[in-house]
């Protein structure tokens, strides 16, 4: 800020050659805002070389007389190629994401370039309902006319045009809102009602082959229901859960019953001769 006191602040001064004259204000301009670090100049484009654009609007609202104002507005407002820009302003249209504040804001921005002095307010309203992406908020506006239908028959004015474009807006967000939690909430329930439907099978061990369809290690068939051989037991080695098609065992279960019943009947054979013996 200490260099910023060797260097005058910038003022507009009229010599007669007005071209001359702004081109030494922006001149003195830029350079004063160079030395309070508003504006750097080793930037490569011009948006980024305006470090605090802020800063310099106020220096150049403050520097700036009525009548340099008023001379700024005549030699640039001459350059105006008032004909393009009502070109410009009749193909306005709104965007798919654009709310109904910020298209308002883009039709009159543009209508202030056209010079419809009198009839901007009609061209405004009209240009803004032609250009809305909503078709049915068009024909909802295009249907109140262009005058009140009670007694004085005033205008209607594009501020009341907003206002009804705005409570529709606003009213479409909250249905879609409503329409969304209610079908998010339909899901919900549709999801619990198929959750209670599926059968719990309480057993440590799931007999029960998932979605797709293979052999069943435990019957030796192909099924999706429970196996048929949950507690059932096996003809070959007796263990309980499979059938003999399927079994790895190697020793028949029957067999060694019967083995072990031979024994036992030879066992109970001898111990019943020598309970005789001893009787005799």
């Amino acid at each position: 800020m200490a260099a910023s006191l060797n260097l005058p602040f910038p003022l507009l001064k009229s010599t007669g050659d007005d071209k001359r004259d702004i081109e030494v204000y922006v001149e003195d301009l830029v350079d004063y805002c160079a030395m309070n670090n508003w504006y750097d100049p080793s930037k490569s484009t011009d948006d980024a070389k305006w470090i605090k654009p802020d800063k310099a609007m106020a220096c150049l609202k403050a520097s700036l007389t009525k009548s340099a104002r008023t001379a700024l507005k005549i030699y640039y407002g001459a350059s105006i190629c008032v004909s393009g820009e009502r070109q410009k302003f009749l193909r306005l249209i709104q965007q798919d994401d654009e709310t109904i504040g910020a298209w308002e804001s883009r039709v009159r921005n543009q209508a202030t370039q056209c010079e419809y002095e009198n009839f901007e307010d009609e061209l405004m309203r009209d240009q803004f309902i032609a250009g809305l992406v909503s078709e049915q908020l068009r024909v909802k506006l295009i249907g109140k006319g262009h005058r009140h239908r009670d007694g004085d028959r005033s205008k209607v004015s594009l501020r009341e045009v907003v206002e009804n474009a705005k409570a529709y807006e606003a009213t479409t967000i909250t249905n879609k809102l409503m329409k969304n939690a209610r079908e998010s909430q339909q899901e919900q329930v549709n999801y619990s009602n198929s959750q209670r439907r599926q059968p719990v099978n309480r057993d440590r061990r799931d007999f029960t082959i998932p979605q797709q369809t293979i052999t069943c290690s435990y019957c030796g068939v192909q099924h999706k229901q429970p196996c048929p051989a949950f507690r059932k037991r096996c003809n070959k080695c007796g263990v309980i859960g499979h059938f003999a098609r399927v079994c790895k065992s190697e020793r028949s279960y029957y067999k060694r019953e019967e083995k072990a019943n031979q024994i036992q009947d030879e066992l109970n054979e001898e111990l019943f001769a020598v309970g005789s013996n001893k009787d005799n």
